[in-house]
C-alpha cells in the first residue's frame, strides 16, 4: 500500500503532466465556436517516455516532422499514390514509436549508476542511488570503524 503523503505526490505529478498536456483549440458546438482547453493524448505519450539522451527531443521534432509529411503527400501527388505513401510514412513513424518504447523500458545498472524504467519509478517509494568511494574515503571510513589500532598496523 502507498503511503499517504506518496499517493499525494504521485497524484500532483499526474495532474501536472495532465494539465500541461492540454491546448487551447477552437471548438464548433451547434454551429458556435467556442474556444476549449483540449487534452492531447501525444503530449501525455512524450511526456511518460524515459530515455536519457540529450538528442530526443530533436529525435521527436524530428519525427513529427516526417509524420508531417505523411499528409502533405496528397498536396503533391496523384491520391492513390499518396495514400500508399502516408501508409509507409506512418508505419515508419509507429515503428520509431515503437522503438522509443522498447528503450524507455530499459532498466541499466552499472557500478556508476542506476536507471529505473518509469514502472520502476513509481512503484517504488524510493530512489534507488548507487554510491562510489574514492580509495582514500574507504580507507578513512575503515579506520574510523576499526580504530586507530589499524592505523598503527599499517
Amino acid at each position: 500500500m502507498i503511503p499517504e503523503s506518496d499517493a499525494q505526490q504521485s497524484n500532483h505529478v499526474i495532474d501536472l503532466i495532465s494539465t500541461a498536456a492540454h491546448h487551447m483549440e477552437e471548438v464548433e458546438t451547434d454551429g458556435v465556436k467556442s474556444k476549449s482547453l483540449v487534452l492531447d493524448p501525444e503530449s501525455i505519450y512524450w511526456a511518460t517516455r524515459s530515455v536519457n539522451s540529450n538528442t530526443f527531443g530533436r529525435f521527436v521534432y524530428e519525427l513529427k516532422n516526417l509524420e508531417s509529411l505523411a499528409f502533405e503527400a496528397e498536396n503533391h501527388m496523384p491520391p492513390s499514390r499518396a495514400k500508399s505513401f502516408r501508409e509507409q510514412i506512418l508505419r515508419l513513424v509507429d515503428a520509431y514509436k515503437k522503438s522509443v518504447d522498447g528503450k524507455a523500458s530499459e532498466t541499466i545498472r552499472d557500478k556508476h549508476n542506476s536507471q529505473l524504467n518509469l514502472i520502476d519509478k513509481l512503484s517504488k517509494n524510493k530512489q534507488e542511488r548507487v554510491i562510489t568511494m574514492p580509495d582514500e574515503l574507504k580507507r578513512s571510513f575503515m579506520s574510523g570503524l576499526m580504530g586507530k589500532e589499524a592505523e598503527r598496523d599499517s
